[in-house]
């Protein structure tokens, strides 16, 4: 199959992933493709007319027809989507050893694999069907609340692989699960690759026999997600950096405030004890970058009164603004990024249905402790 590079917008399909942990990053997915992931040229695409046929009939299926049939036309589009649009061809194991498995913590459920990548004899990907479902990462109700992808994590860790896809037709999960890692995530939405072809292009890139066994061994999956855990942790070390910097900042700023008071012959606005200037300090600018990355990841509301009365993201341009103009909103501004961190953020009711379970985990009580100045 002849590729191409694409070379503009190369990356524009993650903006369509649902990532968790520390998934593919862009910077460690140019390092490797410079020029963006290889896909085939339409010209000469030779999977595309078997993917429209096959995506069709899924399509169809999946949504007229009965239980059994449904769950026949699902393993029908998951065994094309493996064997002829990924690649993995005569690789494809649909039915891997039984000694591949995974139980609960309890013992009480067992989880094997549907399907496997096996190359000389050992399992390189392992593959997990599960009943049609809303979301992939749902807790799972048959007494053992891993979701599907936590479970896959389970299985790839006790049987040494790394790699994992779980799927139930529509969503299309790409894990990775080393071990003492974090487990890694992206979900791929297979209902709008006729629309969204570069997720689909992509999807079959990273997950395709070349990506994950066959190819440079340097450059299979396996290394560029090993790559983006590097990325993560150079982010969080520097991120750690830039909020002890911040927190000296805010110190020093109250060092001076104090200092002026008492050389004015007024009391200091602080409390007695310093470290609980520290710490204060330290919980609202952690808080701060909570919400940042929450708002980023958009698991906060995003309509404009969410985002004037209680949104920070924009508060630093707001604040050069002002500060360039002479504005007197400026003190406005303080004030509502200031007081209002004492009020609840957000609250599950303002966030869409499909954002509850994200409310749910982020949702958290900005209450300035005890002690802290103003």
């Amino acid at each position: 199959m002849a590729t191409r590079r694409v070379r503009s917008d190369a990356w524009e399909w993650l903006t369509l992933v649902d990532s968790d942990g520390p998934f593919l990053s862009k910077a460690a997915l140019k390092s490797f493709y410079p020029q963006g992931l290889p896909i085939a040229d339409p010209s000469v695409d030779d999977v595309n007319a078997v993917f429209v046929q096959e995506h069709t009939r899924w399509l169809q299926s999946s949504s007229n027809a009965t239980d059994d049939a449904s769950r026949d036309a699902q393993q029908r589009w998951v065994t094309v989507v493996l064997r002829d649009l990924l690649g993995w061809s005569e690789d494809l194991q649909l039915a891997p050893s039984p000694d591949v498995s995974a139980q609960s913590p309890s013992g009480a459920v067992e989880i094997k694999p549907w399907a496997a990548l096996e190359t000389d004899g050992a399992p390189r990907a392992l593959v997990m069907v599960v009943d049609r479902v809303a979301d992939l990462r749902a807790a799972g109700t048959d007494g053992w609340a891993a979701s599907a992808i936590d479970r896959m994590a389970t299985l790839l860790r006790s049987s040494d692989v790394t790699i994992g896809l779980v799927t139930d037709g529509r969503w299309w999960a790409l894990v990775s699960a080393a071990r003492d890692v974090t487990t890694a995530s992206g979900v791929f939405d297979a209902q709008v690759w006729r629309e969204e072809r570069q997720s689909r292009d992509a999807f079959f890139a990273l997950a395709s026999f070349v990506s994950i066994a066959g190819g440079a061994p340097e450059k299979r999956l396996e290394r560029v997600f090993a790559e983006s855990v590097a990325s993560a942790e150079q982010i969080t070390e520097a991120l750690g950096d830039q909020v002890r910097r911040a927190v000296e900042l805010v110190l020093q700023s109250f060092s001076d405030v104090h200092l002026r008071a008492l050389a004015d012959g007024h009391p200091s606005p602080l409390p007695e004890d310093p470290k609980r200037v520290y710490d204060a300090a330290v919980t609202v600018l952690m808080r701060a970058v909570f919400l940042l990355f929450a708002e980023q990841r958009g698991l906060l509301p995003e309509h404009e009164l969410y985002r004037s009365a209680y949104g920070i993201a924009g508060v630093r341009e707001q604040l050069e603004r002002d500060a360039t103009t002479g504005s007197s909103k400026r003190s406005t501004t303080l004030s509502r990024h200031g007081i209002d961190f004492s009020r609840r953020a957000t609250r599950c009711s303002t966030v869409p249905p499909s954002k509850t379970f994200a409310c749910r985990r982020t949702a958290v009580r900005f209450s300035i402790p005890s002690g802290f100045p103003g």
